[in-house]
């Protein structure tokens, strides 16, 4: 019986130590895309809901990215943020955050590195990642009361809930314009010809760029959504429109407390803008009618097309993402952890559990020998 117990409470002291999947990569952390001596594959949100990780161009074999994936089904995923766009890796890559608080995605094989935040206004020693359950990447300073950088204001091609799409420093010389880029194709995050984002001289208006020339308006903003944007009743899915002398941007709502999913926009790769609903009901994310456009007409008409160019639009397909992780997820199930790394971790839970049986121990024979001496004591008297 004691036997057992000992071996539960060892089961129970290891599970504890490898099953729990990690959400943040501390300082000089190490991740990488193909779990190489037993380091991480993947940051996880804690909600289980996005995944940090290496991604692969379907199709390819060289062409990674480090992206952020999000899982809204048992097998349905889509890409929301890329960070290496503009620069395109190959081999065995890795992920680490340094001591001097640069997160940095590099080869293994060569000295070619690139730097996650290499806009990051202030840097902190000793600064962690964490994959937060919104889906934003945040670098937090040591004591964590500070972000240092987020994903969220680096989008790529996805406007999800919580980012904001517009101008800052609009009263200084040198404004700024956060957009989303298209992709260069539905299956190459490489940047496409097409940027949505705030119109600068009607700041309650979204446009479209083709090759920095607009071809598309959405109209003024009318209260809670734009005329080509009719979120569902009841989907919780809205745009919210902000401005004052310093900055004017747009947000959108529709977050987890919706039976835990959430809606998002994307702009595709022909310049169109493609909506994805959460449904609560049926726990899954439906495409919406929003804009199709055709940039060639505005090309020929000398003018900007605007609202939802009705005439051609339709539905978006489902938001399937066309990057693959970098290692499949049936590699990483036969892959056994390094035994060296974490052999401090095994050592600690056998100690536990050790310390344990000898007290369990000790108490069983405190109670044997109380137990003669209550016998003894009874045949004397």
């Amino acid at each position: 019986m004691l036997h057992s117990f000992i071996l539960l409470l060892n089961y129970i002291a290891l599970i504890a130590v490898v099953s729990h999947a990690k959400n943040t990569l501390l300082s000089d952390e190490v991740l990488s895309s193909d779990g190489r001596n037993g380091t991480l594959t993947f940051l996880e949100s804690q909600n289980k809901l996005f995944r940090l990780q290496f991604l692969r161009r379907q199709g390819t074999q060289n062409d990674l990215y480090l992206g952020i994936q999000y899982m809204y089904g048992a097998n349905a995923k889509t890409t929301i943020w890329v960070s290496n766009a503009n620069e395109i890796f190959s081999g065995s890559l890795f992920l680490k955050m340094e001591g001097n608080g640069r997160l940095i995605v590099g080869d293994g094989s060569s000295d070619k590195f690139f730097v996650v935040n290499d806009r990051q206004s202030s840097v902190f020693n000793s600064a962690s990642a964490t994959l937060r359950d919104d889906g934003n990447l945040v670098l937090t300073s040591p004591n964590r009361s500070h972000f240092c950088w987020q994903s969220f204001e680096h989008p790529s091609n996805v406007f999800f809930p919580g980012m904001k799409l517009g101008l800052s420093g609009i009263d200084t010389q040198t404004p700024s314009n956060r957009v989303l880029t298209s992709w260069i194709s539905d299956g190459n995050p490489s940047p496409g010809e097409f940027e949505l984002g705030v119109n600068p001289n009607q700041p309650n208006e979204l446009i479209i760029k083709r090759r920095g020339v607009v071809y598309w308006g959405s109209g003024e903003w009318k209260r809670q959504n734009f005329t080509f944007l009719d979120f569902p009743a009841g989907s919780g899915a809205n745009m919210t429109n902000y401005s004052n002398a310093k900055k004017a941007y747009f947000s959108l709502s529709g977050g987890s407390q919706l039976g835990n999913g959430y809606s998002f926009i994307r702009l595709n790769s022909r310049g169109g803008i493609d909506a994805f609903i959460w449904n609560a009901t049926t726990k899954t994310v439906e495409p919406l009618a929003v804009v199709v456009c055709d940039p060639d007409e505005a090309l020929r008409r000398g003018v900007a097309l605007s609202g939802g160019c009705s005439a051609t639009s339709k539905k978006a397909p489902p938001p399937a993402s066309s990057l693959a992780p970098a290692i499949a997820p049936a590699t990483l199930a036969g892959r056994t952890w390094n035994w060296r790394k974490h052999l401090a971790r095994w050592k600690l839970a056998a100690i536990v559990s050790l310390v344990v049986a000898i007290v369990i121990a000790l108490s069983a024979v405190s109670l044997f020998n109380r137990f003669k001496r209550r016998r003894g004591y009874r045949r004397g008297t």
